[in-house]
Formats: structure tokens, sequence, C-alpha cells
């Protein structure tokens, strides 16, 4: 397992983190509370050390079984959790959305609540979850500032949903120096990402990301295929059929991404799974601090903490575009792919050469640039080959290797 950065907060994360909403509720698969500790202490064991709960799932369970599990290990992990949706006075109904509550003397008596539940005495991020940009006003911005000046924080967070705009929130706590914004992110579900990014890098902010649902509720881990039957309380179930169809062609349209570089350090049979591939590809943006999948079983745990192992790269030079130099690179390509004006472009191919080979990718990027120059013909969009890898969707749903 690899570590980074919550921004500049000095707290360390795993590069794989867990989703602790899988144990606080059945959405998941149901589990008994010996089962769900011993997962939890299991993930520890794998390198796992950022755990992100919230006070709303199972109503405080998930709180309550993430500080029973790692109470003896408070001080190999990172507890993350979650504020903002009133639970107390509003019943669940089915998967709804619950009423939220943002204003300040909520917040305050919630975060008391959760750090009982949690058995802390303080948290290492708390987030706001799901707040709307009109609610995160004066007050609670202080509130924010309180806890870190307290102690009883170590960093702050938004967390974003789909219920509930994306853009505009996120750019505000991106523009106000929030820790963390936690967002829906995979290789089937890109703008939101790629436009955080961009603000990211337009403010010049500190904000890391933290995707969620990188698997895209279960097609690119393949725990959800045409022969798969959800159940009726399974969360998954909620996407609609048609979603899943076009799916699926597109994740057999990425099967090239489970190659493996001749010669990598992917080891035995030289191929990585759809999974650890979609995990890798998020873990290649630098402002990306942590990725939080939903583990429901220790198979899993296995597989996608091993997708943060790679070797170090081995390229000494980024690409350079139409003869221009830029800084080496050690995981991240040139934000801008375009020539800047009056630059030769004589020649220049912008696809083939967007980024060198690196074995820290195990070919990842490479291959994507690969076989989207044949089928492109060298049309590109703004990040390479970021960029392009977000128009994947449409590039490659007609691809066949």
């Amino acid at each position: 397992m690899n570590y980074r950065t919550l921004g500049d907060s000095g707290v360390e994360v795993s590069e794989i983190g867990f989703g602790a909403w899988v144990v606080g509720t059945d959405w998941w698969g149901d589990r008994s509370e010996s089962q769900a500790i011993e997962m939890l202490d299991y993930a520890v064991d794998q390198g796992v050390t950022y755990f992100d709960t919230g006070d709303v799932y199972g109503h405080g369970r998930s709180e309550e079984l993430v500080g029973r599990a790692l109470s003896d290990r408070r001080e190999e992990v990172t507890v993350a959790t979650k504020l903002g949706y009133d639970f107390y006075n509003n019943p669940q109904a089915g998967h709804g959305e619950l009423p939220k509550e943002m204003h300040r003397d909520y917040l305050e008596e919630a975060f008391e609540k959760s750090l009982d539940r949690l058995g802390l005495e303080r948290v290492d991020v708390l987030q706001l979850h799901n707040a709307d940009v009109e609610e995160m006003d004066a007050d609670v911005l202080e509130f924010l500032d309180e806890v870190r000046e307290d102690g009883r924080a170590d960093a702050v967070g938004l967390a974003l949903g789909p219920s509930i705009g994306w853009l505009a929130e996120g750019d505000f706590a991106i523009e106000e120096e929030f820790d963390s914004v936690q967002l829906v992110w995979n290789l089937l579900e890109q703008e939101v990402g790629a436009h955080f990014l961009e603000t990211i890098e337009r403010t010049g902010s500190s904000t890391s990301l933290i995707p969620r649902v990188p698997h895209s509720s279960g097609l690119l881990n393949e725990q959800v295929t045409p022969e798969t039957e959800l159940g009726e309380g399974d969360h998954r179930a909620y996407r609609p059929d048609e979603w899943y169809e076009t799916g699926w062609q597109k994740v057999d349209a990425l099967r090239f991404l489970e190659r493996a570089e001749q010669g990598s350090a992917d080891g035995a049979g030289g191929t990585r799974t759809m999974a650890q591939a979609s995990l890798r590809w998020l873990l290649y943006h630098d402002e990306v601090a942590t990725v939080t999948p939903t583990f429901r079983t220790h198979e899993d745990i296995d597989e996608w903490a091993a997708a943060s192992e790679a070797p170090p790269s081995t390229a000494t030079t980024a690409w350079t575009p139409c003869g221009r130099r830029s800084a080496a690179r050690t995981s991240r390509p040139p934000a801008s792919t375009s020539a800047p004006p009056g630059a030769d472009t004589a020649g220049c191919n912008h696809v083939k050469r967007s980024c060198l080979e690196d074995e820290a990718l195990d070919g990842i990027y490479s291959d994507i640039a690969e076989e989207a120059e044949r089928i492109t013909a060298g049309s590109m969009s703004r990040r390479s080959p970021i960029g392009l890898a977000g128009r994947l969707a449409q590039i490659l749903s007609d691809y066949t290797q």
C-alpha cells in the first residue's frame, strides 16, 4: 500500500480507503456485527488506513462499528466522518434522501454524538455531507475552522452526492481551501472529476479529491453482469436497466486496460483486473489522495488494496509537446496538451506522444493513447491522456479489440 497526504493538512491516507457505508447498512448486503468488525480489522492488515464513515450510515451504526473495530489500532488509522443529515428527527424511507440540517448548533451537537459513537475525542477528517452552497455560510465555515483549531479534527472536507448539485458546491469547497472534496468519479462517470481537476488547477488550491463509487456500481469490478440479479434492497438496483446495458458495452470496449506492459511488475500472467485498472486510473491524478471502493468481501480487499502497488516511475523526462520541454513527470502528464500561441506545431502528434511509457502505471495510459490514436485520428481533448480517457465512453463504445 502507498500513502498520500490530504491537502495541506498533514493527514496521511492510504491510496485505497474503506468506505464504511457498507458496514452500517444492508444496502450492499447484510452482515453481522462480528463480520463487519472482522472485515474492518482485516482491511488494516492489508495496509488500508483511511476509513470513511458518516453519522447517517445506519443512523449511527457504521460509526459505532468503526469505533469498536479500530479502537485498539487508533494510531494506525485515519478516521473520517460526515455530518448534515438529520436522521434524529426524521425516519428513513427506503433509500430516499433525508432532510439536511446544516445550522451551526445542529452540526456542533451532531459532531459530539458522532465522537461518542466512535469512542474518540477527535477525528482526522470531518466532512459536511451533501451541503448546498447556500448552506455553507459564514457560521458553518467558522464551525469548521474552530473544530480544527480546538483539535477535534485535523482536516475538513465536503462529501458530494448525485442527488444535489455538484459543480458549484465542489468549486466553493476548493476555492475555500477545504482539505478534501469527495465525489462520485470513475472511468465511466468522469465529467465532475474533470471539472474539479480544472478548478484546482485554475485556483492553485491544495484541496485533495476523494473519489467514491470507483467501480461504477459494480460495472468496473464486474460484480454486476448481465447474469446478475440484484436483490430488492441492493443499493445498486436503483440504477436504471438501460444504464447498466450501456455500461456493459463500455466495459467490453475497455478490455485493453487489463493488459499489463511487457516486462512490468504486474507479475504472473501479465494482466491486471478491470477493478484494479479502474482504481489505478483514478490514482494517476496527483489531486487524488485516496479512493474509497465498496468492499464486500475479503477477496475484494485483497484485490483492490493491491491496486496501490506499483514500481517507481522510470520516466525521467515528461512528454515534450511540439519540441517544448516540460518538467520531469512522476505521476501526472502536463495539464494542457494544446500548443501555446505561436508555437511550431508542424508534424506534432498530440496523441501518440501524450505521455511516456511509465512502469508505475503498467502501461495503462500509453495503452489509452495508442488505442485511441487509431480511432480518433489525432483528435484530442484538453487533458492528455486524462481528458482523452474522459471521452472513452464515446470514443470506445463501438471499439472492438
